[in-house]
């Protein structure tokens, strides 16, 4: 919606008077249109004459159209003060100054945008594709609607990479278990004189491939030259912020075809049990749940680990509760409950509503992760723009594009030394 401005005579007269400056300063001479009828100028003369006649023709129509408002707002300046909303083009009249000096320099084309208003429009295109960036409004920024902004790629391990393809050597440890350890290293307590067993460690190769991801779209120059804001740092964070939102969802969804493996289809997830009295089918999230989750976590994750939860996990996690005898108390929010913030953390760890999760009830609707875990090679992105694809449109091109892959370090989960439940840094819980 456009501003409202309440306006008053006095901000036009003093238009008036700037203008009727401007006027007289370029207006022709005598001497200039005697020596023009006579035949007497030179080309240029003649150039420079016809020049400030039509500046002159559209300062005397502009002039015109403020003493038609300057009329208006003094009769409307008798009676009680209303609220008006502006339909001009420009925020001030500096602006309007600057459309008129370029109307009457040198080989220079009138601006539209003083032209159309003149002739009472003044908008481009359609809206929906623009066309409310260009009126009165006036409004520098363009509304879009704030996301959370905990960056789950800012998490992962970063390699450097030269070409196109990475090769990342891994110890090959499943379990914890002698004999299993850093892949085959197992150490002895010896008696005198007794001989060594000799060991060493075994490894594999984890091998990463970048895939290439755009971002690809068209603006008319009409729209970025009229825009009153910076339309192409618009489109600088729209396209880079679809490509965080798509990267971050392939670290966590990824197929691992043409893009990142994710995590919930890594061979190194642990799909924690259900509790027995979420039977048949789980439809909730409960303390138990929490607790089991956290007890599957290899544990030099934990300082690392983060809970990330789609939105209709919240109301379970605020009404979660630990059963004490025949008492207990609530496992997220505070004592204060609803009257103050949740704590934001579980078991010490925050917990990030996160839009690639699942809805309650699937499973990947609550997800326990190390990120450090989780490998990433990525070439610089780019944004480019190009005026050439569209020439004869008068488009101009924008894309975004960056090469990136990633996957779990971890080949599959841990069995720790006990020989229990195995461990992992990549948790979902089950649903049935």
């Amino acid at each position: 919606m456009a501003d409202e401005k309440t306006e008053t005579a006095p901000v036009e007269e003093t238009a008036l008077e700037k203008l009727g400056v401007l006027a007289s300063t370029i207006a022709t001479s005598q001497e200039e249109l005697s020596a023009v009828v006579k035949g007497k100028a030179t080309r240029e003369e003649l150039s420079e004459a016809t020049e400030k006649l039509v500046s002159q023709e559209m300062l005397t129509a502009a002039i015109e159209k403020l003493n038609e408002r300057h009329d208006t707002l003094e009769a409307k300046s008798k009676a009680p003060q209303i609220t008006v909303e502006d339909k001009s083009p420009y925020a001030n009249i500096g602006q309007f100054m600057l459309d008129v000096k370029q109307a009457h320099t040198k080989g220079s084309i009138p601006p539209e945008r003083l032209t159309n208003w003149i002739a009472g429009t003044g908008n481009v295109g359609e809206d929906y594709q623009g066309g409310f960036l260009v009126p009165a409004e006036f409004i520098r920024d363009i509304f879009s609607k704030d996301y959370m902004e905990d960056s789950i790629i800012s998490r992962c391990r970063q390699f450097p990479v030269q070409g196109n393809t990475v090769q990342i050597p891994t110890v090959s440890e499943t379990s914890r278990q002698t004999g299993s350890r850093w892949g085959g290293v197992t150490g002895t307590w010896l008696a005198e004189a007794a001989g060594k067993t000799a060991t060493k460690p075994t490894f594999e190769q984890l091998q990463m491939t970048l895939h290439e991801f755009a971002v690809f779209g068209y603006a008319t120059n009409q729209l970025l030259e009229d825009s009153f804001i910076t339309f192409e740092a618009f489109l600088r964070e729209a396209f880079t912020g679809e490509a965080q939102w798509m990267i971050e969802d392939s670290i966590i969804n990824g197929t691992g075809v043409g893009q990142p493996q994710g995590i919930m289809v890594a061979g190194s997830l642990v799909t924690v049990p259900m509790h027995a009295s979420q039977a048949p089918a789980r439809l909730t999230v409960i303390t138990e749940n929490i607790v089991d989750m956290y007890s599957r976590m290899w544990p030099p994750s934990w300082p690392n680990a983060v809970w990330l939860v789609e939105q209709s996990v919240l109301p379970q996690l605020m009404t979660m509760v630990l059963a004490v005898g025949a008492g207990g108390g609530a496992t997220y929010m505070p004592p204060g409950g609803l009257s103050v913030s949740p704590y934001g953390t579980l078991l010490g760890r925050p917990v990030i509503p996160c839009e690639h999760c699942q809805t309650l009830g699937t499973v990947g609707d609550i997800i326990l992760a190390d990120f450090s875990q989780y490998g990433i090679i990525s070439k610089t992105g780019a944004f480019d723009t190009s005026v050439h694809l569209l020439f004869d449109y008068d488009e101009t091109a924008f894309r975004f594009t960056v090469r990136i892959d990633g996957q779990s370090l971890w080949r599959t989960d841990m069995t720790p030394a006990s020989g229990g439940a195995t461990l992992s840094p990549f948790l979902v819980l089950a649903i049935a």
